[in-house]
């Protein structure tokens, strides 16, 4: 991600720097803590928005370098043209920790942005900070799961499904899926009474929250009725991310993932192998979610997809895996 930028900003009252709008030479942005010495901790109204906004005075601007190692400095570049970080152009933004306010339609029909990368000291949101931005399907947030942040301000204005990870560096905390959900107004008198009604476990799912922290033991509560309500691949993508980092798992609620699992881990499977992805494959079969039928099934999948290297790990699982059984077998008959 190393390249050039344009910073055009203001100067707070308190001394610190609002980004109001930004120029790079690649989709994937890296924001400083600071910009010119004063700490970036504002994101300017439709700042990565297709419509600039400019005040018309005050407007400070800044170029500036960064590096392999991820450093930032006012070194000459070159000249390479720059494109507009707005729009349709960004594809993954990633927000320094120092961020604090994020103003209204700072984000505004960036349909291609995929990923988003916010720290915990975030917690002032504008409003519909995120409209038309559909394709945003990845939130990181630097900090710990059981950290107070803005992220419950963040999902009311998110109601598309999305995935949270908590990280620090290379170090993933925790993953939870978000499902997507609906709001229904119907005309409910003559006099143009309205009630309003909720479709999906989504909106439940992003009232989980008790002091600004999330409280996993009342996320975990919807699973029981998203099972009515919900598709597969929502429920799977809920249980893939609660089983794959199970911070303040209670056996319970644990058990009921396993099981939708198990019974549903040839679908999952089949995902996997369309898009390649040999991690989720490792998981299912590592923890014996995929056994028996599905995972001969599976095999055969990848073989005839031409896909090598899934089709050679599935057979070391399924290698494995019929070999713990003999064992289990033979030990069962030998008592």
């Amino acid at each position: 991600m190393t390249g050039r930028y344009r910073f055009l900003w203001q100067k707070t009252k308190e001394g610190n720097a609002k980004l109001l709008r930004a120029y790079g030479e690649t989709p994937e942005v890296v924001l400083p803590e600071q910009i010119a010495g004063c700490p970036l901790t504002d994101i300017g109204a439709y700042c990565f928005s297709e419509a600039e906004h400019l005040p018309r005075e005050n407007v400070l601007e800044t170029e500036v370098f960064l590096d392999e190692e991820g450093k930032f400095s006012d070194r000459d570049a070159g000249r390479n043209p720059l494109a507009v970080l707005a729009g349709d152009y960004p594809e993954c933004i990633l927000l320094p920790d120092s961020i604090k306010k994020v103003g209204n339609l700072s984000f505004y029909n960036c349909r291609k942005l995929k990923s988003l990368k916010i720290g915990k000291e975030l917690v002032e949101i504008g409003s519909d900070a995120f409209m038309n931005c559909r394709n945003l399907r990845e939130l990181f947030v630097s900090c710990d799961v059981r950290d107070r942040t803005g992220l419950k301000q963040i999902l009311a204005q998110i109601s598309w499904g999305i995935t949270v990870v908590f990280q620090k560096r290379d170090t993933v905390f925790a993953k939870v899926f978000y499902p997507e959900y609906q709001e229904v107004y119907d005309e409910i008198a003559p006099a143009h009474i309205f009630g309003r009604n909720i479709e999906g476990e989504g909106f439940r799912a992003r009232q989980s929250f008790k002091e600004g922290a999330i409280d996993l033991a009342q996320y975990d509560l919807i699973f029981p009725r998203a099972c009515v309500e919900e598709n597969e691949d929502t429920l799977l993508a809920l249980a893939v991310a609660r089983l794959s980092y199970p911070v303040d798992l209670k056996s319970e609620p644990r058990q009921l993932y396993e099981t939708y699992m198990k019974e549903h881990s040839g679908h999952l499977a089949k995902k996997e192998i369309r898009e390649k992805n040999l991690s989720s494959l490792c998981f299912l079969c590592e923890n014996r979610y995929l056994t028996g039928a599905a995972l001969d099934e599976t095999v055969t999948l990848a073989a005839e997809a031409g896909w090598v290297e899934g089709a050679a790990s599935l057979l070391k699982w399924k290698k494995e895996y019929d070999t713990k059984e003999k064992k289990d077998r033979y030990a069962f008959d030998d008592f």
